[in-house]
């Protein structure tokens, strides 16, 4: 009985210690969200578009960049700030979205965000995290 007992609790470790190894190469990355540069369009305008340089470095050493655009403004809704930093998590993509006073009234910014090597080719997570904050 004890050789059983102890055969299934090594069993269990190593079943344990494998199901670390594969969570540990599955981590979420940590992106930084960095002195934008508008690269195309007029500022603050529909399809302008934004490159945060270097959100992340891939565990291979690849160099991701940001590529965010403004796809619609909504019913009169205005881009007061690409990324508010003096206040809030510094890493983050903060916009700064203005719009009408007018009770009842929605209006929203549509983004789009691309993910790009350096040699801008398209670069894909195979997990991702995302908060909003303060979207009213």
């Amino acid at each position: 009985m004890n050789k059983i007992s102890t055969q299934v609790g090594r069993y269990f470790i190593a079943l344990s210690l494998s199901f670390t190894v594969l969570t540990s190469n599955a981590q979420t990355p940590g992106l930084k969200f960095r002195n934008p540069v508008l690269i195309d369009g007029t500022a603050g305008q529909q399809n302008a578009e934004y490159k945060f340089s270097n959100v992340y470095t891939a565990p291979n050493g690849t160099v991701v960049n940001a590529i965010v655009k403004i796809k619609k403004l909504e019913n009169g809704a205005t881009l007061v700030n690409i990324d508010e930093t003096s206040s809030g998590y510094p890493d983050a993509w903060q916009p700064v979205v203005g719009g009408p006073t007018t009770k009842g009234t929605n209006s929203y910014i549509e983004w789009e965000i691309r993910f790009k090597k350096n040699n801008d080719d398209d670069y894909e997570f195979s997990q991702f995290v995302m908060s909003a904050v303060d979207v009213d």
